[in-house]
């Protein structure tokens, strides 16, 4: 499917060199993370995967980014979407997801 082509390309091309890269990359890159989970959700078809309770944990731990208000405005003058929203839209996929799965189990 396309989410999955997607999946793979933004994991190739930008998830892992970050991950191999460690501290030393630009700190947006550190917005990853919710891409990526949104790119899980949308290539999972609403089911399950291997990251699923790690991916809801990060979001429900996470601490607004300490960074300039810029990275708010920055990305939505490059994607169209603000921070903010990415970041909602990651917990909207994940509470999707989890509704399904409870909602298969009873």
């Amino acid at each position: 499917s396309a989410a999955k082509k997607a999946l793979e390309l933004y994991r190739t091309h930008v998830s892992d060199p970050v991950a191999l890269a460690g501290g030393k990359v630009h700190p947006v890159l550190g917005m990853r993370v919710p891409i990526m989970i949104i790119l899980n959700c949308c290539s999972s078809g609403d089911e399950g995967y291997d990251d699923l309770s790690t991916d809801v944990a990060y979001m429900l731990s996470r601490k607004d980014l300490p960074y300039p208000a810029y990275f708010e405005t920055g990305c939505l003058t490059r994607w169209e979407a603000a921070w903010s929203t990415i970041c909602a839209e990651a917990c909207l996929c994940l509470a999707k997801i989890t509704c399904c799965i409870s909602h298969d189990e009873s």
